[in-house]
């Protein structure tokens, strides 16, 4: 009677622990989906082909945008032009879009914005930066700010919102994350 005892109280222990490893790995992934901000628990190396990160003095911001399909990034837009004139000193912007590079309705965003950073626009530089992301678990919707340290690697990635009060709130957000890295 006590080696059926002790079977099912093993039993008992080992359902309880395979419930309280599932609870966390949906639990994470979960609060990983609707948090704006993600910090990543480990640094994704950025190694994408023909994107110049410039210098390797400063930490970068890389926003990934559309305009298009992407109400939301005309939205945060005027916030970007104004963080990178800000921290210009500290920050290198980089502005990635897989719109036509032809197209009149980028130009006159970027002057309407005063995005005065470097923009690529380019279709395979985009998609190897959603690739690489959608590889590691990240799949978001434009616009993503990523947060990249001097050693290339992304350290944390912000989603769009439609929140005023968080987007006027831009410039000392990307201040402080810098700062903690």
């Amino acid at each position: 009677m006590k080696k059926y005892f002790s079977n099912y109280l093993l039993f008992f222990v080992l359902l309880i622990l395979l419930g309280v490893l599932i609870h966390i790995r949906f639990a994470n992934k979960y609060q990983n989906e609707n948090k704006q901000l993600i910090f990543l628990k480990k640094p994704l190396n950025l190694n994408i082909t023909n994107l110049d990160l410039q210098s390797q003095t400063k930490s970068k911001l890389l926003i990934m945008f559309t305009l298009n399909d992407c109400p939301l990034c005309l939205f945060e837009a005027q916030n970007w032009g104004i963080a990178a004139e800000k921290l210009k000193d500290n920050v290198d912007f980089i502005g990635v879009t897989k719109d036509d590079t032809t197209n009149n309705k980028i130009s006159d965003f970027i002057d309407e914005y005063k995005l005065n950073f470097v923009i690529y626009r380019n279709r395979k530089i985009f998609n190897e930066l959603k690739t690489l992301l959608s590889s590691n678990g990240y799949n978001y919707n434009t616009p993503l700010k990523l947060f990249i340290n001097k050693n290339c690697k992304i350290m944390a990635i912000e989603k769009g919102t439609k929140n005023l009060e968080k987007q006027k709130m831009f410039v000392n957000r990307v201040r402080s994350i810098f700062n903690e890295y």
